[in-house]
C-alpha cells in the first residue's frame, strides 16, 4: 500500500472519530464500554475501575482498548435504526473522503472480529495467520510495526481486510493467551446451544415463518458476542499480568528474598566433588539425606550466635545445585563454590523457583548469572542446553494444562492429544520471545511425542 494510500486511511479514520465525539453517537460509545467494564467487574467480584484508569492512563496499551471498542461501535446498529454509524458517516459526508479512505471504513463496517492463531512471522514485514474456525486457510497479513513483537502460536483477536491487494489488521488487535481463547470458546458454544433451542422451538411451533429471521439474529448474535467476549477476556489477561505491588521482604543479609537455585554443571565424577564438599568447613551434612549439605554461616557460629543456613546443595549425577533465597546468596554461593571446585563445575544457570519471578524473566524460569568474561554465544548455547534438557524432562512429568498428565500420556490419548498440541505451541511461543530460534530447538518435543507438523 502506497503512502498516500496510508494517508487517506487515516485521514477518514480521523474524521470518524470526530463524528462519534457528536450526539448520540458518544452516547452510544459510553454505554457500549460501560457495559462491557461492567461484565469484566462482574467476572473478577470487584470494581474495575481502578485498572481501567491505568490500563488507559499509565500502561501504553489504552490505545488498544481504544480502538477495539471504536471499530465494535462503529460497525453496530444502534437503536431502531438500520444502519451502523459507519454506514450513516459514509452516507453523510462519504463524499468528502479519498477513495482509499472510503474504502477502508466500508470494509472495516463489513469484517468481522474473528481469533486468529499465528504460525510464521517476519518482523518489520507481515505475519501469517490463520482463523481458528478455518485452520486449514492461512493469510498473509502486512503488518510493520505490530509485527516486531509477536512470535508464532500467539492469539489475536481482531479484523482483517483485504485492500489494494494485500490483507492487512484494520487499526486495533489484541492478544489472547490460550486460557483466554478456551474461555471465550466455551462462552459461544454456550450462546450457540441456547440460539439452537430458540430456533427448534420455533420449528415446532405456529411461528416457523419467523425462522430466517431468527437464524439471522442468531448469528449476529454470536458474531457480536465474540468481540464483546473478546474485549472482556483480553482485559481480565491484562489484569492477570498485572500483579499489584507486593511488599518488600528481606534476608539476613539485607537482600530481597527470591527464592532461587543455582544448578552447575559437573566435569568430573560425582564422588570427586563429594570428597571436597565434606570436607568443607562451611558445609554440613544433610541428617538421614545422602548427597546433601547446608551451606551455614561460619562467622556467626564462632561467635556464639544462631547459625543461620544460608542455602541447601544437593548433588545428583551430572550436576550439583544450591538453593538459596537471594540474589546476593546466590552470587556469593557461586564465588564459593567455584572457589572450592575450581574447573570441577561449569558456570551455573540460575533457576527461579517463585511464579511471580519466573514471569518476570518472559516465563522461561532461567536466567544466567554467569561471568562476564563468557561470550554471549556461549551464553546462548548453556541456555539452550538448559532449556532442551528441562523439556526433556518435563515429557514425563504431570502439567495441570494437561489435566495433570505427562505429555508423553496426554499425546497418546485421542481426546486429549489437542490439550498437548496446544501446550507445545504456547512453551514455544514463550521461549521464543525470550530466545528468537527456539522453535526449532525444541522440534525434538514433536518427535517424542509423534506428532507431526501438519498436525500443529
Amino acid at each position: 500500500m502506497s503512502k498516500n494510500h496510508r494517508t487517506e486511511i487515516d485521514k477518514a479514520i480521523k474524521h470518524l472519530m470526530d463524528f462519534q465525539q457528536k450526539e448520540p453517537y458518544i452516547n452510544d460509545f459510553q454505554i457500549l464500554e460501560s457495559q462491557l467494564w461492567q461484565e469484566v467487574g462482574e467476572f473478577i467480584g470487584e470494581d474495575p475501575m481502578d485498572f481501567r484508569q491505568w490500563l488507559y492512563a499509565e500502561s501504553g496499551m489504552g490505545h488498544m482498548a481504544f480502538g477495539f471498542l471504536f471499530e465494535r461501535w462503529g460497525s453496530v446498529i444502534w437503536g431502531e435504526g438500520d444502519q451502523t454509524p459507519i454506514e450513516i458517516f459514509l452516507k453523510n459526508r462519504g463524499w468528502r473522503e479519498a477513495p482509499a479512505g472510503r474504502q477502508y471504513l466500508k470494509k472495516l463496517n463489513d469484517a468481522a472480529v474473528k481469533i486468529y492463531e499465528v504460525t510464521d512471522v517476519k518482523p518489520g514485514e507481515y505475519i501469517v495467520v490463520r482463523d481458528i474456525d478455518q485452520p486449514d486457510k492461512k493469510i498473509k497479513v502486512i503488518e510493520k510495526k505490530g509485527s516486531e513483537n509477536i512470535v508464532p502460536w500467539t492469539y489475536l483477536a481482531g479484523r482483517v481486510i483485504h485492500m489494494r491487494g494485500q490483507c492487512m489488521f484494520t487499526g486495533a488487535f489484541l492478544p489472547l493467551s490460550h486460557q483466554a481463547v478456551e474461555n471465550i470458546k466455551d462462552r459461544l458454544e454456550y450462546t450457540k446451544k441456547d440460539g439452537l433451542t430458540f430456533l427448534k422451538q420455533a420449528m415446532e411451533s405456529e411461528d416457523i415463518h419467523l425462522l430466517p429471521d431468527m437464524k439471522a439474529a442468531l448469528m449476529a448474535e454470536i458474531e457480536g458476542n465474540l468481540a464483546d467476549y473478546v474485549f472482556v477476556d483480553w482485559v481480565m489477561d491484562m489484569m492477570d499480568k498485572t500483579s499489584p505491588e507486593q511488599p518488600i521482604v528481606t534476608n539476613r543479609d539485607g537482600d530481597i528474598v527470591e527464592d532461587m537455585t543455582l544448578r552447575f554443571t559437573i566435569a568430573v565424577k560425582p564422588k570427586t566433588i563429594k570428597k571436597y564438599l565434606d570436607e568443607s568447613d562451611q558445609l554440613m551434612p544433610e541428617p538421614n539425606q545422602d548427597d546433601c549439605w547446608l551451606w551455614l554461616d561460619r562467622a556467626a557460629h564462632e561467635h556464639d550466635q544462631q547459625v543461620p543456613i544460608w542455602g541447601v546443595l544437593t548433588l545428583g549425577e551430572q550436576d550439583l545445585t544450591i538453593r538459596v533465597n537471594s540474589r546476593g546468596r546466590a552470587n556469593k554461593a557461586k564465588k564459593y563454590l567455584k572457589s572450592l571446585l575450581g574447573t570441577r563445575i561449569k558456570q551455573p544457570m540460575m533457576v527461579y523457583n517463585n511464579d511471580q519471578k519466573t514471569q518476570n524473566t518472559q516465563n522461561t524460569g532461567i536466567e544466567d548469572v554467569m561471568s562476564d568474561d563468557i561470550s554471549p554465544e556461549d551464553r546462548l548455547a548453556i541456555i539452550k542446553d538448559y532449556m532442551i534438557q528441562h523439556y526433556k524432562d518435563t515429557l514425563d512429568q504431570p502439567i495441570p494444562m494437561l489435566d495433570n498428565l505427562t505429555p508423553r500420556v496426554c499425546a497418546k490419548n485421542p481426546k486429549k492429544r489437542h490439550k498437548v498440541i496446544a501446550w507445545y505451541k504456547e512453551i514455544v511461543s514463550r521461549s521464543e520471545k525470550f530466545q528468537p530460534g527456539s522453535a526449532e530447538d525444541l522440534a525434538f518435543i514433536l518427535d517424542e511425542l509423534n506428532i507431526s507438523p501438519e498436525e500443529l
